[in-house]
């Protein structure tokens, strides 16, 4: 599936200014909305868990790597010292499966714990938190 892991790190990013934007008043509303947000990525990473195959589409020996994405990002010309040429390279190993699924876990309780508790903390500070 083209673009799943870049999904996992964007979603966070796209549902930021919306928290961040809201008004004092409200809160709730801010919270369930990060809620939401940590549930759906949560759902994602465990979408990644369960289709992760261990044989991958690129790699050496056993270091392959699946849900590659891979595309030209940053290139100009430096004259006559060459070509700078910058990639968006990310993939997953077999390791790394596990982390982005703890990650997910980690950030839907911490929202749950938030959800649920009573912070005295502006708004705002919370946002930056997560």
């Amino acid at each position: 599936m083209p673009g799943l892991l870049s999904s996992l790190i964007l979603l966070p990013l796209l549902a930021l200014p919306i928290v961040l934007f809201l008004s004092k008043e409200k809160v709730k509303l801010s919270k369930w909305i990060t809620l939401g947000v940590c549930s759906v990525q949560f759902l994602a990473t465990l979408f990644v868990y369960f289709t992760f195959d261990g044989q991958g589409a690129i790699g050496v020996n056993s270091a392959a790597l699946a849900f590659v994405e891979k595309t030209s990002w940053i290139s100009f010309s430096l004259g006559d010292y060459g070509v700078f040429d910058s990639e968006y390279f990310i993939g997953l190993d077999g390791l790394n499966v596990m982390l982005i699924v703890l990650s997910g876990l980690v950030l839907l309780v911490a929202s749950v714990a938030v959800s649920y508790t009573h912070l005295t903390l502006p708004t705002k500070r919370m946002v930056w938190m997560s």
